[in-house]
């Protein structure tokens, strides 16, 4: 408990994410009803490695704000790092939910696309991956990403995609 209490009095960019995730998981339990601190919580044991805990956390964000785009996305992708880089069912329901909320949202569309062609549905996926890319400005970085797996998914060579590229991966989901 005396740890607990120094670990929040602390500088909280000093904490470690195990560290901080105790910290909020105390937080969460003296304000249950607060989606943003489950939100936090989500993101900080996604940080240290807990995929399961994310998951809850996020689960418990989403039924406080069900209507929050951020959280069901930010849900879909920790299923995804779950089922281990998989789109599973509980990731796919996440994003059909992110796509209720907000119909053509590039990163639910690309993870159900991603979600198809692991299914064997190959056509299906390639077909929503290009209306996807078509529906892209050509300024946006994600482009190549999309472009990537559409190639790949059509056995062509994919086009290069540069480290500052790969990290928008983490940014399709924001839109």
């Amino acid at each position: 408990a005396k740890r607990l209490a120094d670990w929040r009095r602390a500088d909280l960019e000093s904490l470690t994410p195990p560290q901080l995730a105790a910290v909020l998981k105390q937080v969460t339990r003296e304000r249950p009803q607060d989606p943003e601190g489950f939100r936090y919580r989500g993101l900080v044991q996604a940080a240290a490695q807990n995929p399961v805990a994310a998951v809850q956390a996020l689960r418990r964000a989403t039924a406080l704000a069900p209507d929050r785009v951020d959280i069901w996305q930010m849900l879909g992708e920790a299923e995804i790092v779950e089922a281990g880089g998989k789109v599973d069912a509980d990731a796919q329901a996440a994003f059909r939910r992110v796509l209720e909320l907000s119909p053509k949202d590039p990163g639910a569309r690309f993870y159900l696309a991603n979600a198809k062609a692991e299914a064997g549905q190959r056509t299906e996926a390639a077909g929503e991956l290009r209306a996807l890319l078509a529906e892209m400005p050509a300024a946006d970085g994600r482009r190549q990403i999309v472009a990537k797996a559409l190639a790949e998914l059509e056995g062509r060579p994919a086009p290069s995609v540069d480290d500052g590229q790969l990290a928008m991966i983490q940014g399709m989901v924001s839109g």
